[in-house]
């Protein structure tokens, strides 16, 4: 292979990639399965297909949320305190807090 069919084919292969960015950025999604990976919880596989048929897998991270309705203010760090949100059977807010970690920790 010589170094113009070489140029050739990179610049080829970069108009590609560029177009397939465009296309799974700029259409809709169509979402064929949501499945859980065996070996690593928290983590699911879904497959997707574009308006013009490509079909690929997106890797997912779901991170385990709790929320945590205190009558006392909390000073711990790793707690932020949201003001948002809506409580089941529309109880009283009042010092609501959010903790976010990694379904491994959990």
């Amino acid at each position: 292979m010589n170094t113009a069919t070489l140029a050739k084919t990179n610049v080829g292969l970069s108009n590609f990639m560029r177009n397939m960015d465009d296309v799974v950025l700029n259409s809709n999604w169509h979402i064929i399965s949501i499945q859980q990976q065996s070996n690593d919880s928290g983590v699911m596989k879904a497959w997707v297909s574009t308006e013009n048929s490509t079909m690929f897998p997106i890797k997912l991270r779901i991170p385990r949320i709790i929320y945590i309705n205190s009558k006392t203010e909390s000073t711990d760090k790793d707690f932020r305190k949201v003001n948002n949100k809506i409580l089941p059977r529309n109880r009283k807010l009042y010092n609501l807090y959010e903790w976010e970690t990694t379904e491994e920790i959990f």
